[in-house]
């Protein structure tokens, strides 16, 4: 038998753990901060689309602000005659962060 077989002590196992938490404290913020960018990406992809959309139907309809409710996120679309037969259409909405973002096309009339 081996006279001689230490295995890893208490004092190593502990500063290791400590180690490994420490490690995954400070990088556990930033994983929770790439999850809420790639859900405001997706709000924004959202957004984008129907702001598209808006953009196509606006020879069959009336111009009107109106509010659209998808994947329970409110988006507000806003319309604007600029000038020269211009309009601006605007899209807000509410993000993960709690930041208001606005996304803006432009067509003619």
């Amino acid at each position: 038998m081996c006279k001689n077989c230490n295995g890893f002590t208490l004092i190593e196992m502990l500063v290791s753990l400590g180690i490994w938490l420490l490690v995954s404290i400070l990088l556990l913020p930033s994983f929770v901060q790439i999850s809420l960018e790639r859900k405001n990406e997706e709000l924004k992809m959202t957004a984008q689309q129907i702001l598209k959309e808006e953009l196509h139907i606006r020879h069959l309809t009336s111009l009107h602000d109106k509010t659209i409710q998808r994947n329970n996120v409110l988006y507000t679309v806003h319309w604007e005659f600029v000038e020269n037969g211009v309009v601006k259409v605007c899209i807000h909405w509410q993000d993960y962060t709690e930041r208001v973002v606005e996304r803006c096309g432009y067509a003619k009339k």
